[in-house]
């Protein structure tokens, strides 16, 4: 109908609970994803097109360029998810090309196609 307001619902947040339930049937990366979006804070098109070379697991954070305004932010990585960046298989293998000027993306299988 013209001029009518459509009421629009607002977002809820996830409780820690409902996290923790999807981490534990969560496999691979998309575990990482949830991790690193629940502690990060980062919009999940910007953490699943994260390159490892943004990650500094030596300081202990992430330098995220934000998609939506394209500034810079850098985040804390949290144990949890420093836990699970150090048990990703591939995360040898990647800080080795990286010392080679390779810069892959994080989350291969959740982030979008170039």
């Amino acid at each position: 109908m013209a001029g009518q307001v459509r009421k629009v619902e607002e977002k809820g947040v996830f409780s820690a609970e409902q996290v923790a339930s999807l981490v534990r049937v969560a496999k691979g990366e998309w575990k990482g994803l949830i991790i690193g979006r629940y502690y990060t804070g980062a919009r999940i098109g910007d953490l699943s097109n994260l390159k490892w070379d943004a990650v500094d697991l030596e300081r202990k954070a992430i330098l995220l360029v934000q998609g939506k305004t394209k500034r810079p932010l850098e985040v804390p990585i949290h144990p949890e998810f420093e836990r699970w960046l150090n048990q990703t298989p591939t995360v040898m293998d990647l800080r080795e090309k990286l010392r080679g000027g390779m810069a892959r993306v994080l989350l291969p299988l959740c982030s979008a196609p170039d």
